[in-house]
């Protein structure tokens, strides 16, 4: 049983890879168990940082609850998933171990809320580089072209505060 796991992960990364060699874009063919995602984008940091941070529109198209449990990308030696959020007037950002999407949700990774931290990056990346980043769920993964975006002057506004 493991072996056939195996295979399947191996040619499900193998077919990601080839389409996005094809150019297509993620939203057009990235999904794990249903998984949608939209949007995904890394924000530019100054020269010489080590972390990154990763943003993206995740949603779950499926009839099953779908559990996002890892991520990785051979530009980064370390991805987490992370949760920022306002306790007691302190922001905070605690490493999240597995996000689960119930059928038909949407979960933004932005700031103030999900996202995924990049570290120690291995090559400097610039606005307009892209870095491959691997999202894995439940017994599938998604690799995603995640394009390098200068920085925004944002507003921090912690979940539910809309």
């Amino acid at each position: 049983m493991t072996l056939l796991l195996n295979m399947i992960m191996t040619t499900t990364r193998r077919a990601s890879i080839a389409l996005l060699a094809l150019g297509l874009p993620a939203a057009a063919w990235a999904n794990c168990a249903n998984l949608k995602i939209e949007d995904p984008w890394i924000r530019e940091a100054p020269p010489g940082a080590m972390t990154r941070v990763g943003f993206a529109q995740l949603s779950n198209k499926g009839t099953t609850p779908l559990t996002i449990t890892g991520a990785s990308s051979p530009d980064f030696a370390s991805v987490e998933l992370h949760l920022s959020s306002l306790e007691a007037g302190q922001a905070r950002m605690r490493h999240v171990e597995t996000l689960t999407l119930d059928p038909g949700q949407v979960v933004r990774l932005e700031p103030g809320s999900y996202h995924l931290m990049l570290m120690q990056a291995s090559r400097p990346l610039a606005s307009g580089d892209e870095s491959l980043i691997e999202l894995r769920c439940d017994t599938t993964s998604a690799v995603v072209k995640f394009p390098v975006r200068p920085p925004q002057v944002l507003k921090y506004q912690p979940p539910g505060s809309n």
